[in-house]
């Protein structure tokens, strides 16, 4: 009984890491979430091309060193966006392991899957209460995430010394997270679908 509990528990962490991960990776790699902020904070066009060359460094296991074209950026910052890229390569991981995990839950225990969706309904008016506040507070999360994640300051970026900074403004990382929640209802209301199926 107890061997149970800790199976179900287990199982459903894994498909949870998944959901997260893919969500990650779903939002990093949404293009229009930039093109939206260019139209909608009137941002210069320019760091269009700035923020690509910045995301595709961030995914390919190939691009050692970060190149941005006539842009002057410090060793510091460059040391930053490679801590960023390792972290991005562990969720890789993460999203690759937990998925092959879940097809195979998906198929052979579905059973073992408790239904978040039940969770969300039942603690909805908590869970809305949660996103608005770190909505609305957003930049004292934000700032409590870099020191959880990074050991050093090179995240404190002087825009006047590394102007790559303004390429990701902070609203963008808010735009991001708002992103990545509704990437997340909508696998989990897939994955449901395909599991009453």
């Amino acid at each position: 009984m107890i061997l149970g509990k800790y199976k179900i528990l287990i199982t459903n962490l894994i498909i949870y890491l998944f959901i997260i991960s893919f969500s990650f990776y779903l939002t990093l790699n949404s293009n229009f979430l930039y093109l939206l902020m260019i139209k909608c904070h009137e941002l210069n066009i320019s760091y269009y091309g700035m923020y690509k060359s910045v995301i595709e460094y961030l995914n390919s296991p190939a691009e050692y060193y970060l190149k941005v074209h006539n842009v002057f950026i410090s060793n510091n910052v460059v040391t930053h966006f490679k801590e960023v890229k390792h972290l991005i390569e562990f969720n890789n991981v993460i999203l690759l392991f937990s998925g092959f995990l879940s097809v195979y839950v998906f198929f052979f225990n579905r059973y073992l899957f408790i239904n978040p969706l039940k969770i969300i309904y039942k603690y909805k008016l908590s869970l809305i209460i949660l996103i608005v506040f770190i909505v609305a507070d957003f930049k004292e999360i934000f700032y409590c995430l870099h020191e959880l994640l990074f050991n050093n300051n090179y995240w404190m970026i002087n825009p006047d010394k590394d102007p790559i900074i303004n390429v990701f403004p902070e609203y963008y990382f808010q735009y991001f997270f708002i992103l990545m929640i509704f990437y997340m209802i909508i696998t989990i209301l897939f994955i449901f679908k395909r599991k009453r199926s």
